[in-house]
């Protein structure tokens, strides 16, 4: 079985919400997860725009459609997950 850990698609104020210093922490551990994980790490944080969700965490059915069709060109082989 093959394992690759996902990033899901946020809102922006989720990716950029919060005190500083926490946001500092997240993004250093997902750096950490990247480089010292033995499995690819997609990182689909960022794929999707604002109108692509519901509620800045939740996709649209658009939004599920984009992101469905990008993860699809990620994951073909030879392709980069990082």
């Amino acid at each position: 079985i093959k394992t690759v850990v996902m990033l899901m698609p946020e809102g922006s104020e989720f990716r950029e919400g919060g005190p500083l210093d926490v946001r500092a922490q997240r993004e250093a551990f997902v750096t950490k997860l990247i480089v010292e994980t033995p499995f690819p790490v997609i990182d689909a944080r960022s794929w999707c725009q604002n109108d692509d969700f519901y509620d800045g965490h939740h996709l649209s059915i658009n939004g599920a459609r984009k992101f469905t069709q990008q993860l699809g060109s990620k994951t073909k082989p030879g392709s980069t997950h990082r």
